[in-house]
């Protein structure tokens, strides 16, 4: 791939002029330690001949340093090595062998699917039940009766008008390349159980005077008392309640609403 060609040319020209002034060089201080030892003159001439050696020396390795900048290798004529940042498979190559391009050009395009990310979208009446570092598991109709798990790496922080969705980032490990770019997936997001939980509909809890209550049950069937209730949270249709009731109360779940707007009633005065 010919890359920058101009430029690099130019180097590579200052490169052989370095390495050709060099070998002059060389040679004329030979030449001259070859008359030092003879003791013919003074080792004057010798030490100017070892500075010019050395000062090609080191336009020399400048040239060679220029030539490497530019990403070829000095000596290695036209071929320049392209080596991609990070391991993979080429997906799409945008270059053409002869092409002349510029930095700011794309000449490949590499994919590694070892490590995957898959975006779901999370309904906002779900989000308090979502955090990052959570355990995810992953199926596609791709791989019948494979699950592919992992864990929430980044929540967005937009709601999508149209949907009222979240959209959830996951990382998903998949070592043997059975997820692809672009596949529909479904995701299934591992939420902490509570063994013996006291829980209601969510309906059954209402809110009343600034306080979060459940009607429970008096000794005569028209009879109810509002209680007050700590409330954790909610999920699919259940309120998870962590004080206010004791297991094995009776509490309205159908019609609390209708019973909390009795009790507003009742406080006003009216029959």
């Amino acid at each position: 791939v010919k890359v920058q060609a101009a430029q690099r040319d130019r180097a590579a020209a200052s490169l052989a002029s370095a390495g050709h002034s060099l070998t002059i060089f060389e040679e004329a201080l030979k030449r001259e330690e070859q008359v030092f030892e003879k003791k013919l003159y003074a080792s004057q001439p010798l030490v100017e001949a070892r500075a010019a050696v050395r000062g090609a020396e080191i336009a020399r390795d400048a040239a060679a340093d220029t030539v490497r900048i530019l990403g070829a290798r000095p000596g290695g004529g036209n071929l320049l090595h392209v080596r991609a940042p990070a391991a993979g498979v080429v997906t799409v190559r945008t270059a053409s062998l002869g092409e002349t391009v510029s930095p700011e050009k794309t000449l490949f395009t590499v994919l590694n699917v070892e490590s995957v990310w898959v975006w779901l979208n999370v309904y906002q009446r779900d989000l308090p039940h979502v955090r990052v570092g959570q355990g995810v598991e992953v199926t596609t109709n791709a791989a019948p009766g494979q699950t592919f798990r992992g864990s929430v790496s980044y929540i967005s922080e937009l709601v999508d008008e149209k949907t009222r969705t979240v959209k959830v980032r996951c990382v998903i490990p998949n070592p043997d390349r059975r997820l692809k770019p672009g596949m529909f997936v479904e995701g299934r997001l591992l939420v902490e159980t509570r063994e013996g939980a006291l829980a209601v509909p969510r309906d059954a809890v209402q809110d009343l005077n600034g306080a979060k209550v459940v009607f429970v049950a008096g000794e005569r069937p028209t009879e109810f008392r509002a209680v007050k209730v700590e409330v954790d949270d909610s999920f699919e249709g259940w309120s998870i309640l962590l004080s206010g009731v004791d297991r094995g109360a009776r509490v309205v779940i159908d019609g609390a609403f209708i019973v909390k707007s009795e009790a507003i009633k009742s406080e006003l005065g009216e029959d």
